[in-house]
């Protein structure tokens, strides 16, 4: 049998397509049809599809029939109107990817968890709602990105998921986090920015793998204590928040390579800053300092950027601070 590896369709002009011409592809790529509103039920013919994208159309929903495509192991819809998912989606077992990219989409049914080899899930740019329990049972998964979504509650279920590598719930309205994240021991990257929240669980300091903490854009007065348990991060984004102050216990971010603080209500820096010799981008921009420790003279070493645009810090409030370092070398070109 020859096997049609890969389709690419135009579909500008057609509102419904016949796939039993296809029926021999792997991978088929359908974008762009302002007049396309459905798929046909004949896409079940299509055994041997492996991989399905469908661009810019004007699906509302999917037919049953794509649950009969036992050889998916990816799908990506992007700029759809789809409304709802399929419970029989939920029956292509070898789905690695699953990619959801601005529709209209809500809830994600409980049989969600029925996808054990699923990878990769990514609802972005959607209008969902809340996350089922049976988000746990996904015990393969290594990506979640759930970016601008309605969501106001993550299940507890997600500690379930302890072959993590990426969360990413940037943009919804959390004002709290499961103490089960604590769970997510191989976690390297977790996004909470542009959400409501004002403290992390203590939990949150068993995830010693995490190299890149997001928390920009949320209602933090206090820093985070839990984060300086953190011993392999190397990325924090704690800015546009209203810290006042840092803790001495910063000092203990000892792998800390970016510090973002920008557009918080800092006055002053706390000296253990200076033990921060992995240091290379220190970003405090708009907050309220009038000068800096003379500690910080002990970043010399690796020290890159430092940007200090929006305080009250004049050269005199900087001086001896830099050791060698001219201080217009680092930052002066910034501060305007």
């Amino acid at each position: 049998m020859n096997f049609v590896f890969h389709i690419v369709i135009q579909a500008a002009w057609c509102r419904m397509l016949d796939f039993t011409e296809y029926r021999n592809s792997r991978e088929a790529i359908i974008n762009f049809g302002p007049t396309f509103t459905s798929l046909n039920d004949n896409i079940k013919e299509c055994k041997n599809l492996r991989k399905l994208s469908l661009y810019e159309i004007k699906i509302t929903s999917l037919p049953s029939s794509i649950g009969e495509l036992e050889n998916l192991e990816e799908l990506v819809i992007a700029y759809s109107e789809l409304r709802t998912l399929p419970i029989e989606l939920f029956n292509c077992s070898k789905l690695e990817k699953l990619l959801i990219r601005n529709s209209n989409i809500s809830v994600l049914p409980d049989e969600i968890g029925n996808l054990k080899m699923l990878e990769s899930l990514s609802l972005l740019h959607c209008k969902l709602k809340a996350l089922p329990k049976s988000i746990g049972q996904l015990k393969s998964l290594k990506e979640l990105f759930l970016r601008n979504n309605l969501l106001e509650k993550v299940p507890d279920e997600i500690g379930n998921l302890a072959g993590l590598n990426h969360f990413f719930v940037d943009y919804n309205k959390l004002n709290e986090i499961p103490g089960t994240i604590g769970n997510l021991v191989q976690l390297k990257r977790l996004n909470l920015n542009g959400n409501l929240l004002k403290e992390l669980p203590s939990e949150i300091g068993k995830i010693t793998d995490l190299s890149e903490l997001y928390l920009h854009n949320n209602l933090f007065e206090k820093f985070p204590i839990e984060i300086t348990e953190l011993k392999h991060l190397k990325y924090l984004n704690i800015g546009k928040n209203k810290l006042e102050a840092l803790p001495a216990e910063i000092g203990n971010c000892e792998s800390i390579e970016s510090l973002i603080l920008n557009k918080n209500e800092l006055k002053k820096l706390p000296v253990e800053i200076g033990k921060l010799k992995t240091l290379k981008k220190l970003r405090i921009k708009f907050n309220m300092l009038k000068n800096l420790p003379l500690e910080i003279a002990d970043l010399n070493q690796n020290l890159e950027e430092l940007y200090l645009a929006g305080n009250d810090i004049s050269e005199s409030g900087t001086k001896g601070t830099l050791g060698k370092k001219e201080l217009r070398e680092i930052f002066a070109d910034r501060t305007h």
